[in-house]
């Protein structure tokens, strides 16, 4: 039998098994639940249920393992013997589990009458309505198993329990026998439309009909003929009933009506349309006319645009100015083995726009992976900081460098044609006009600038040095751009 526990604990347990019930909805079973008879050694000590979770004490009695928790935050003592107990002498108990698991129930959606308990054992109830074959929709589930399989058969298959509608937008809950047929009538569910590609929500069906390009509508023009909306702009192309303007309407025909009518008005009105189209003829030759006068206005003046142009491209031929000089370069093997550029003294050219500073520059390079070979090159510079007011760009044209040649008296003539200086201080001339090879004692080091010099037409040096004098002749001509002068 059991122990007997004081009036006042037993008030205790039996708050402390409420509390226990509230937070074990789904496997803290009650007498209706059970099909099996129970066996009083599965019952827990403390509040006469089944027990959840078993657990036992050093002396082997049997709690539920909320129960025992609940009783020892007021009492260190076995609620059975008064035995010292703590949390430390509690053990699972398994084997009662395992016992408690097999127990035979019923689904908590079924609907049954309790008949009572009497000393500790629970009887058998009977279910309302039960039937052997399962659910009959009415009384509530019939589904009885394992109570291992309970929790499983509630979450997944009881079609009792409440679930959400699978439909996006539907907020309602039902019952899951009867999802199927609410998601088939469902207002949140998905349609096609019969006659058109569109698809939409139940709810939304009779506004798209309202809309819907494929439903069969009278013709707004009250022909009397069935049309598809869409197909009402093309219909009304060709509708008797429609309101269209006279063909002559582009004459000045303001006449309008339903499209059957309009024939009978062009028989009508023949007269009337022939002299709106003469009307018509005599305003566009009219028209033509001023267009002709117009033409031959912009030719005149085309002509004229272009005989100024020309007058000014004569005067802007006299805006350039011409500068011819002589620069001695002495010492010219020093110079070379110094490898620094030499410039000539500032000379002037006068042009309209202002007088620009030149110069004369030869620059000494070497050539590339070699420590022996070298270049001496020619340049016409502008010589920044003297009349960098003027106007730029400027183009140096007609250029002309002669050096004497000592031998034969054949002159190095080098000439290119228009070179455009976009900024004061830039120079431009041909990099490798002379090859220094020949003058002895020039080596070359990497630290010394090089120069890739393309094949072509260079000379050898020694043949125009006059001893060791370079005699350099130039003619430079500068001239503003046009853009400028504009």
């Amino acid at each position: 039998g059991f122990q007997w526990i004081a009036f006042g604990d037993r008030l205790d347990i039996l708050r402390g098994a409420c509390l226990h019930s509230l937070r074990n909805l789904v496997v803290d079973m009650e007498a209706k639940d059970f099909l099996s008879e129970i066996d009083e050694d599965l019952l827990c000590t403390i509040c006469q249920n089944v027990m959840v979770n078993p657990h036992i004490c050093r002396n082997g009695h049997p709690f539920c393992f909320d129960c025992i928790s609940t009783w020892l935050q007021r009492s260190k003592t076995c609620p059975s013997d008064r035995g010292s107990l703590d949390a430390t002498g509690l053990a699972q108990n398994r084997p009662i589990q395992t016992m408690i698991n097999k127990l035979l129930v019923r689904c908590p959606n079924a609907t049954v009458k309790v008949e009572g308990v009497r000393s500790g054992k629970r009887r058998r109830e009977t279910a309302k309505g039960q039937q052997a074959d399962g659910c009959d929709g009415r009384s509530g589930c019939e589904w009885s198993g394992a109570l291992s399989e309970r929790e499983r058969h509630v979450r997944e298959a009881c079609a009792f329990v409440e679930v959400e509608c699978g439909m996006a937008g539907c907020a309602l809950k039902v019952r899951r026998g009867q999802l199927v047929e609410h998601e088939a009538a469902c207002e949140h569910r998905e349609v096609a439309c019969e006659r058109c590609p569109d698809r939409f929500t139940a709810r939304e069906a009779s506004q798209h009909r309202r809309t819907c390009a494929g439903m069969e509508i009278d013709c707004p023009q009250e022909c009397g003929k069935k049309v598809l909306r869409g197909d009402v702009a093309q219909h009304e192309k060709e509708c008797e009933e429609a309101v269209v303007c006279c063909p002559f309407a582009g004459y000045g025909c303001q006449v309008q009506g339903k499209r059957r009518k309009i024939s009978e008005h062009e028989k009508e009105a023949t007269t009337v349309h022939l002299a709106l189209a003469a009307s018509t003829s005599t305003r566009l030759e009219m028209a033509l006319a001023e267009k002709t006068k117009e033409v031959a206005a912009l030719k005149s003046q085309l002509k004229q645009t272009r005989k100024s142009q020309t007058l000014l491209a004569l005067e802007r031929a006299t805006a350039s100015g011409e500068a011819k000089v002589v620069w001695k370069i002495e010492d010219f093997t020093e110079k070379l083995k110094a490898k620094t550029p030499v410039c000539s003294r500032t000379f002037h050219v006068q042009t309209k726009a202002g007088q620009y500073s030149m110069c004369l520059r030869m620059d000494f390079t070497r050539r590339p992976g070699s420590t022996v070979q070298g270049y001496a090159g020619l340049f016409v510079k502008h010589c920044a900081g003297e009349g960098d007011c003027l106007p730029f760009p400027i183009t140096v044209e007609g250029t002309q460098l002669e050096v004497a040649s000592v031998n034969d008296g054949n002159a190095y003539n080098m000439k290119w044609g228009k070179g455009l200086y976009e900024k004061p201080g830039m120079s431009k001339g041909l990099p490798g006009a002379f090859i220094t090879d020949k003058i002895v004692g020039v080596t070359w080091s990497d630290r010394d600038t090089t120069a890739l010099i393309a094949p072509g037409m260079r000379k050898d040096v020694t043949e125009y040095l006059e001893g060791d004098t370079m005699t350099v002749r130039a003619t430079v001509k500068v001239a503003p751009t046009e853009e400028v002068l504009v």
